[in-house]
């Protein structure tokens, strides 16, 4: 999955790119209250429309704009609602940008972002990270934290950073876990499958997520050896019980996509953890084809059973 489709799956509140007249009256009208509150803030003007201008977008996106950034649409129909005039550009110095910020939040009963949001989104991810891999996944979890403890959302960017951080934490503590449950005769086998043969150039591990080919009747003896195959290798239910069922799935695709060089080059805590869930895909996909041969066989038997039955009753009569 590329950088443009994991952004596809983040749901980082935005304004629409064109505001149109539903838009701003759904995003940019105001209340009676909101009004009051406003002259309670500041004096009738230029000031008031900025400050219902940050209102109303906070309120649709969670967090602040630059002057820059607000809406020129949106400008227009607060100063509108005021009966003000529409003004080309709004200009707030530093000081009442602040004082602004911080009465919206007040009146919001919103929390900055700072310390303790940035626990909230912490712990929502470091929760995600424990059966998800995909950093979009992460993102969303902390962005529907802060919104439901009322927190104000930081820049995307900062979401992004917070997820990388956790994801390999996460990753890494999970790795150690699973490599402690392993035995010495574990890791020696598990080794052996990255081995590459002299003559055929090819390692075990290869031919593990290869498979044994097509599950027909000609090849059911190559499937019931590669399955006795597959038995005498490292068990990998285990050591990976403790980790979510997404989190192996991932793992394991992530191994199958890698040769066997390159899983000897990542650190033993990872590369066992990529093994152990390649393998244990791996017996699950034999499986899957044995149950397959299976059914079809018995609905051979069943078919010719009544085929025969079909004969003895013609005979007979």
């Amino acid at each position: 999955m590329d950088e443009a489709q994991r952004d596809s799956r983040i749901v980082y509140p935005r304004l629409p790119e064109i505001l149109t007249e539903g838009d701003l009256v759904r995003l940019f009208t105001l209340t009676g209250a909101e009004r009051q509150w406003a002259l309670t803030v500041t004096r009738p003007g230029q000031s008031t429309i900025a400050l219902l201008t940050h209102l109303k977008v906070f309120q649709a996106i969670g967090r602040f704009l630059l002057i820059s950034e607000l809406p020129r649409a949106g400008i227009s129909c607060v100063a509108k609602q005021l009966y003000l005039p529409d003004t080309t550009a709004l200009t707030n110095d530093r000081r009442t940008l602040y004082r602004h910020h911080r009465a919206i939040r007040d009146y919001l009963k919103i929390t900055p972002w700072g310390a303790k949001a940035r626990a909230v989104a912490a712990a929502a991810i470091a929760q995600t990270a424990e059966g998800r891999i995909d950093p979009a996944d992460l993102i969303n979890a902390a962005i529907d934290a802060l919104i439901r403890e009322r927190c104000e959302l930081p820049l995307l960017w900062t979401l992004r950073r917070l997820a990388g951080t956790a994801h390999r934490l996460v990753n890494a503590a999970q790795w150690q876990q699973v490599y402690e449950r392993l035995s010495a005769a574990d890791i020696e086998g598990l080794d052996v499958l990255l081995a590459s043969n002299k003559e055929t150039e090819e390692s075990p591990f290869a031919v593990m997520c290869r498979g044994a080919g097509k599950p027909t009747c000609d090849n059911l003896k190559g499937l019931i050896a590669h399955y006795h195959w597959l038995e005498t290798l490292v068990d990998p239910i285990p050591p990976l019980a403790p980790i979510a069922e997404a989190k192996v799935t991932q793992w394991a695709n992530e191994a199958e996509r890698l040769k066997a060089r390159e899983l000897r080059e990542y650190v033993p805590t990872r590369r066992y953890t990529l093994l152990l869930a390649a393998l244990r895909a791996a017996r699950g996909r034999l499986l899957d084809e044995l149950a397959v041969m299976l059914i079809k066989f018995s609905g051979k038997i069943v078919w010719r059973s009544e085929q025969h039955a079909e004969e003895s009753q013609g005979n007979h009569r």
